[in-house]
Parts: C-alpha cells; sequence; structure tokens
C-alpha cells in the first residue's frame, strides 16, 4: 500500500481512504459556506465556497449546503452538512500524533473516532 494512504473503517461500516497529503489553506473563524466537500479525507475537505447570499438561498430552497469553521492554525474544526432531513455535524480536535472526529449524524446517532496524522498535520 502507498505510504500517503491509509485504510481506515468509519462509524457506518464502509471503507474510507485516509490519504496523509497536506490539505489546503483555509480562513480562520467562521462560519464559511461550501457548495459540498471532499469525504474521502479526514478530516473532510470543504470544497466549492459560497457566499453567505448564495448559502442563505440554498438552505431556503431546500438545496444541500456546508458550514464550516477553522481554527487559528487554520485546520477544520467543525463541518456541518445542512441538508432537507436535518444537520450532521463532525468536529475535530488536533494533538500532536492524532486527531478525533466526533459525528452527530442525521438520524441522531453519535460516534466518535481516533486518527493518526501520519507524519502531517492538517
Amino acid at each position: 500500500m502507498p505510504s500517503w494512504l491509509l485504510l481506515c473503517i468509519v462509524s457506518l461500516g464502509s471503507v474510507c481512504h485516509l490519504r496523509s497529503a497536506p490539505p489546503p489553506s483555509y480562513p480562520t473563524g467562521g462560519p464559511y459556506y461550501y457548495r459540498s466537500f471532499a469525504n474521502y479525507f479526514i478530516p473532510m475537505r470543504p470544497v466549492e465556497p459560497l457566499s453567505p447570499q448564495q448559502a442563505a438561498e440554498m438552505e431556503r430552497s431546500g438545496v444541500p449546503m456546508n458550514v464550516a469553521y477553522f481554527d487559528n492554525q487554520h485546520r477544520i474544526t467543525v463541518f456541518e452538512s445542512h441538508r432537507k432531513d436535518g444537520i450532521s455535524r463532525a468536529t475535530y480536535e488536533y494533538f500532536p500524533d492524532h486527531l478525533v472526529q466526533r459525528l452527530a449524524n442525521f438520524d441522531g446517532s453519535t460516534s466518535s473516532r481516533s486518527y493518526p496524522l501520519d507524519g502531517w498535520h492538517p
């Protein structure tokens, strides 16, 4: 297996890939709005930025959109998926050698996982 790829098991029992490539640089603070996200990365990576006006219109229209918050080191700390059936929320806490992901899913279930940082720090 290539060194940039780790297999991990997520809470739903499906397999995803934890890639150790450095993430893009994000702003600090939030909320910031996004149309989509790269879900094959841990932590998730929001993509396709939206203006607050675009996000509000999408939410009013029932179109899925996402909200993210970042710490002063430009790392994602909160990622919310807003859908018709509710909001799911992922929070990330960073440590020197690992990160902890906590999920609150649309159905109300919750989970928590720890992932090694594998030589890079998001």
